[in-house]
């Protein structure tokens, strides 16, 4: 009779370089129940613009401990919430690390770097799929109205502020 051998090799949870090469296994998974964490595929898009850790690229430091997706989704969820650091809900890595990855990132001005990575991907978006998915689905004429690239000044685009008024309306920002 055989005897089934149990692997004790952990599959990350997470596909974030903590988890991949860093030490964040050790550290319990969270549940994703608010409504400012990361959709995987809101993940995968910020996941791709992530700048590689300095410890993975030789140049000194520790491996990271945490999970940078529940980094970022309790940077966003203290953001969301407009909560004190220190009043973070215990679901999340605890605080003063959050704080820390996030201090670190600002001085670095990797958030800058992020931002503009996404920008990147995320500016224009309205240009290519859902002008597409438009024409197809509903026989509408979806026209773009974009900048140009030599306005330095504020210039009101024509029916802009429309589109901008109707996605504010469902997600409740000015």
């Amino acid at each position: 009779m055989s005897v089934p051998v149990a692997s004790h090799s952990r599959v990350p949870s997470c596909d974030c370089l903590a988890h991949l090469y860093g030490n964040a296994a050790d550290q319990p998974d969270r549940r994703r129940c608010s409504p400012s964490d990361m959709t995987d595929a809101e993940w995968a898009v910020v996941r791709e613009a992530l700048p590689v850790p300095a410890w993975l690229e030789g140049r000194g430091g520790r491996p990271e401990g945490y999970c940078h997706r529940q980094l970022i989704d309790a940077v966003f969820y203290l953001v969301d919430n407009g909560i004190k650091w220190r009043a973070m809900p215990i679901d999340f890595p605890v605080w003063d690390r959050v704080y820390a990855f996030f201090r670190r990132w600002r001085e670095q001005n990797l958030l800058i770097e992020l931002h503009d990575r996404l920008r990147g991907k995320a500016d224009g978006a309205y240009s290519g799929a859902l002008k597409e998915l438009a024409r197809r689905s509903w026989q509408l004429l979806l026209q773009i109205v974009k900048r140009t690239d030599d306005t330095r000044d504020f210039k009101v685009l024509p029916r802009r502020w429309c589109v901008e008024r109707t996605f504010a309306w469902p997600l409740r920002t000015r």
